[in-house]
């Protein structure tokens, strides 16, 4: 019942079913929001592709201090601040660039491992709420019914499982709530899926990924 559930709600819609090659990402769409919508995920990835993406549009200025011990090549980087003034940036990128220059000024430079990684943290979970809210909310890519499914379902998982043991003493009942409440879990997880805008959009970052690594070979 629980895999019907999703595949009624949680799957994705079908796309075009062929991937296109394309030279080009969706000119409304950053590399953060790429990431998001990938993979459901804000990983490591998605903030360095935002870091040198705002390097690109004039934000930021990326140093690499290279020093050389015999064989061995150090890598150093530092991030300067080139334009204090961004508000006109997303949400995310803002508090990416909140959590890593203090005083907003120009020419503000920080060691990339002298970053406060409590800010960090703490930032990462606001870029990430941030994206979910604006690639579901704004762009559309994301269904909202389908992830507060996922929510009640993972609820419920969580109930049963802890309610299971009040019946440890019936086996049978015990391992049966035991499989239900990991499915509940697990299908749950699963239910965020992309609207049919979101799957479109997709399929272009799928094409986009086909062109650049037959680039790079």
């Amino acid at each position: 019942f629980i895999f019907i559930i999703w595949l009624k709600k949680g799957k994705d819609h079908s796309g075009r079913g062929v991937i296109i090659p394309e030279y080009k990402p969706p000119k409304t769409i950053t590399p953060g929001e790429f990431g998001l919508l990938a993979d459901y995920k804000v990983d490591s990835r998605d903030i360095t592709a935002t870091l040198v993406d705002l390097a690109i549009r004039g934000y930021v200025r990326i140093h690499e201090d290279k020093k050389k011990i015999i064989f061995i090549t150090n890598r150093k980087y530092k991030l300067e601040l080139l334009k204090p003034s961004y508000t006109d940036l997303k949400t995310h990128e803002q508090k990416l660039l909140d959590a890593i220059f203090i005083k907003k000024q120009t020419g503000e430079m920080i060691e990339v491992d002298k970053i406060d990684k409590v800010s960090m943290s703490v930032a990462v979970k606001g870029i990430r709420e941030s994206l979910q809210k604006d690639l579901t909310e704004k762009y559309g890519y994301f269904e909202k019914d389908a992830k507060k499914l996922g929510t009640i379902l993972a609820v419920l998982g969580c109930i049963l499982f802890f309610g299971s043991f009040f019946v440890i003493f019936m086996p049978g009942l015990f391992f049966s709530a035991i499989i239900t409440a990991i499915s509940l879990a697990f299908f749950g997880s699963l239910m965020p899926r992309r609207s049919h805008a979101g799957v479109e959009v997709y399929e272009k970052i799928q094409g986009l990924k086909m062109y650049m690594n037959t680039a790079e070979k």
